[in-house]
């Protein structure tokens, strides 16, 4: 009796979790025509880049002005903590990469590692491919008008 009782909360609570891993997403990108040379066209991405990496988990990787590349992992989910009840998700990050050159500007937003979405109870957890292409097309859209409207005032 022990034995059935056992199997039945175990085929109950096995059929309330589940995971898999999903297809990664190809990256996102976007070339923007500016108006500006190369080297102003850096000074708005990097600026940019400092303005929209607001998490201490945000970090500006690489830079190199002459080359015109900014390079950086960008958190686009914050992942759940789990509780005795409910299950966690880990953070997911991006790496966003700006080219600049005199009159254009390309963003690049590749995703990081794998999509892990778990289903618990009839509720998603995780961060999914279509998240990811939401926040990313978010982002280049944020970019595209900071550098149509960011005009030096002073």
């Amino acid at each position: 009796m022990k034995k059935t009782i056992i199997i039945l909360l175990l085929v109950t609570f096995s059929s309330c979790y589940s995971a898999k891993v999903v297809t990664t997403p190809k990256p996102i990108h976007r070339i923007i025509k500016t108006k500006f040379k190369k080297s102003k066209n850096y000074i708005k991405a990097n600026e940019w880049m400092v303005e929209s990496f607001i998490s201490s988990k945000s970090v500006i990787q690489f830079s190199d002005k002459e080359e015109g590349i900014i390079k950086g992992k960008y958190l686009m989910y914050q992942g759940i903590q789990g509780t005795k009840y409910t299950p966690s998700s880990k953070p997911y990050y991006g790496i966003i990469t700006i080219r600049v050159k005199d009159n254009s500007v390309k963003i690049e937003i590749t995703p990081l590692g794998e999509f892990k979405v778990m289903k618990y109870m009839g509720s998603n957890y995780g961060f999914t491919p279509e998240q990811f292409i939401i926040k990313g097309n978010s982002l280049v859209n944020d970019f595209n008008v900071y550098l149509k409207n960011n005009e030096d005032t002073w």
